[in-house]
Order: structure tokens, then sequence, then C-alpha cells
């Protein structure tokens, strides 16, 4: 049961001829390339959430916002540099997935992929926030001017944690393992990713568990459809939102009712164009079997 469920939701569908099954040797070099490119841009994020839990105190870094900013974008810089090693010790065509998406697209996937996992945040915080409280909260000296935030949200954040932490292993996985990505093993595979972004955002504390949706939903659209730029944008827009609140540029509720009222409407927009879609091709299917069929049936 659960390999009927799990199989289409996953969307693995069979190797193109543009992907080559990679060999052993170059499968343990693209996953060491990924390990390095996760530990060299989010190692650190990992031990300083170690640190908080084991001392269970957390500040802001004492570092200005640019040095914070300039050293962010360098481990990001050095995890695509990375990351793109890996994809292309797979293959080029692994590359362009990588970077633009997996092809082709479903027309609305990308609407709802960043609508649902906009909604998942909002969920977390609606539904799990009123019940726990953050070790750490970031401070608006440590955001910096509301350019260094958008920064440090669109690279340090959506990029970097899109790319990197989701995107690249499931390429990995669907290179070199697809069958990681079907039956009883998509559910391992899920919780690893979901393990993956909850490691570096644990110096929250208990907070962390408002994030746990997102990381579920996020990892699993991401499966289904394999659209990450919408990922990105969700993600930077989210914290961009974040930033603008603590700079007390916006109010704060009325903002997050905006947010949940977009992932709402975004996640609506995106099934009915998907819905319209798979009408669409079921009705262009049926009218070329309709069209084969009166072929055979025709007089010479």
């Amino acid at each position: 049961m659960v390999a009927r469920l799990s199989v289409p939701w996953a969307n693995v569908e069979r190797m193109r001829t543009a992907h080559r099954s990679p060999t052993l040797p170059v499968t343990a070099l693209a996953a060491t390339f990924v390990a390095l490119a996760y530990l060299a841009s989010f190692g650190p994020g990992v031990y300083v959430s170690i640190v908080v839990l084991l001392n269970d105190v957390a500040s802001d870094a004492a570092s200005s916002p640019v040095d914070e900013l300039i050293s962010r974008v360098f481990l990001v810089g050095v995890g695509l540099i990375l990351g793109y090693g890996a994809t292309q010790c797979l293959g080029r065509s692994w590359t362009r997935e990588w970077v633009r998406g997996r092809r082709p697209s479903t027309p609305g996937s990308g609407i709802l992929s960043a609508g649902a996992a906009l909604g998942a945040l909002m969920l977390g915080y609606w539904a799990i926030g009123p019940f726990v409280s953050p070790t750490y909260t970031h401070s608006l000296e440590a955001d910096g001017s509301m350019a260094i935030a958008t920064v440090k949200a669109f690279i340090g954040a959506g990029v970097a944690e899109e790319f990197i932490v989701l995107a690249l292993p499931v390429v990995l996985l669907r290179a070199a393992a697809p069958n990681a990505l079907r039956g009883r093993w998509l559910a391992l595979s899920l919780g690893v990713l979901v393990c993956l972004r909850m490691a570096f955002h644990l110096y929250y504390g208990w907070w962390a568990l408002t994030l746990l949706p997102w990381a579920v939903v996020a990892s699993a659209v991401y499966l289904r459809w394999g659209r990450v730029w919408p990922l990105v944008f969700q993600h930077t827009a989210y914290n961009m939102a974040l930033a603008a609140i603590r700079a007390d540029l916006v109010d704060r509720e009325a903002t997050l009712a905006t947010l949940s009222l977009t992932a709402g409407s975004c996640v609506i927009l995106g099934w009915l164009l998907i819905s319209r879609h798979r009408t669409a091709s079921r009705k262009s299917s049926a009218l070329e079997h309709l069209g084969a069929a009166t072929d055979r049936h025709s007089p010479m």
C-alpha cells in the first residue's frame, strides 16, 4: 500500500536518454562533494546549534552585520562550487536539473510548491508557536540594514538551503540511487532531508518545532515536482518579512496574516492550474486514441 501511494507522489520518472547512470567511483566522488558542500555551508550552523542546546543560551554574533554577511556569502559560495562539482561528476544534464529544476515542469506546480511551503511555515507559527518559546531571537542589530537583510535572506537562506540542503541530495539520489525515492525507502529519504534542514535550526530550542512542518512540506513538494526556484523565492520573501517586522517597518500580526492568506491563495491557484493541465492532457490523450482507432477501422 505504501509503495502504491508513494511512487506517484515522488514523481520519479524513468531515466531520460540524456541521463546516464553513474559508475560507483563517480557516485562516491559526487557523494563526497555533496557532503562537503553541506559541511562547508552549514557545518558552522550545526555546531552553533549543538553549543546552544548544550548550554541553553545564545547570543548574536559579535561580528558586525557586514562581516557576518561576507562570511556567510563566502561559505555559501564554497558550498555551491562543491555542489556544482558534484553534479558535473554525475553529468551535465544533472547540473541543469539542479540549477533550473526538473524538466518538463507541470504548469502551476511552482506556485503550488511555494504556497505549500509558505503555508507550512505559517501553520507551524499559528499552531505550534503559542506553546513554545525560542531560545534565541534575531536582533535588529544583527540584521543590519534591510539591504543586508535582503542579501542574507536570498543567498544565505533561499539559495543556500534550497540548492545545497534540498536539491543537491535529491539530484544525487535520482542519478545514483533512484530506488531510494520509491516505495518504503521514500520515507527514509524524506526523513534524512528533514534532518539535514532542521540540524542547523536547533539553536531556536523548542521553537524549532514550528519549522518542522515547513521542512517536511518543502522536501515533499520538491520530491514531487522538482521546482527549486519557487522555494528559493518563498524562503527569501519569508525571511525578508521577518526582517521587516524586526525593524518595525510593518505590523507583525498583519504581516503574518497576509503571508498566511498569500500561501492559501497560491495553493488554490496552483491546484487549479494543475487540475486544468491534467484535464487538458486527458482530453488530448482521448482524442489521440480516438483518432488512432478511427484510422485503424477506416477503409483503405
